[in-house]
């Protein structure tokens, strides 16, 4: 039903908005087709930027190439650019600039976001600090990166724990994964199960 109505000639930003939404889940590349076309009618509109990055972060999540990352950190950029205050674009940016490769952007970005006036969130700090942990192991720095892990508060994400994990560093993720049990209620069993293993 969407199909019949965002045909080549479908100039209505809301159905193409709406139509990205339902294809979200099932066609990612068809998503971003359909808000860049959006964006062709109303190129200044800010939600539909938001949405786009959305999409891109989604995809990040899944398997991608590296045509898809470099897409993704186009679109941050650009969305960080036109909010650079909001600490939860930033904090997404600052991991899409380590994943592309950016490393020194990746620095920048995850400082910004620890040094924000606006207080971020406990996912957010640990993002920052998850990043910048990632470049310290990138630069062979174990001890800070491993410090980085334990200032990263009390929020279970784990590109950084599985690093560390790989290196052998299994103590200094089980104290973390100890302290994430505040906030992880529904997971408490799978944390458990975890340090279980790991210990």
């Amino acid at each position: 039903a969407w199909l019949e109505h965002v045909h080549d000639d479908c100039a209505d930003v809301t159905i193409l908005s709406h139509a990205s939404k339902f294809f979200l889940l099932r066609d990612n590349e068809f998503a971003v087709s359909l808000i860049e076309r959006a964006r062709k009618i109303e190129p200044a509109n800010q939600i539909l930027l938001e949405d786009l990055a959305f999409v891109y972060h989604l995809g990040l999540i899944r398997e991608y190439d590296q045509s898809w990352l470099q897409r993704a950190f186009e679109v941050h950029k650009e969305l960080v650019a036109s909010k650079p205050n909001d600490v939860k674009y930033l904090a997404e940016f600052a991991t899409i600039s380590l994943k592309a490769g950016e490393y020194a952007l990746a620095r920048e970005t995850a400082e910004a976001v620890l040094r924000s006036s606006k207080a971020p969130n406990l996912a957010e700090i640990h993002e920052a600090h998850s990043v910048l942990g990632l470049l310290y192991l990138n630069e062979g720095d174990l001890d800070a990166a491993k410090c980085e892990l334990l200032k990263g508060g009390i929020w279970p994400e784990f590109d950084l724990e599985n690093e560390l994990i790989g290196r052998g560093e299994s103590k200094v993720v089980c104290a973390h994964l100890w302290r994430c049990m505040s906030v992880w209620k529904l997971g408490r069993i799978q944390l458990l199960a975890w340090l279980v293993e790991l210990w």
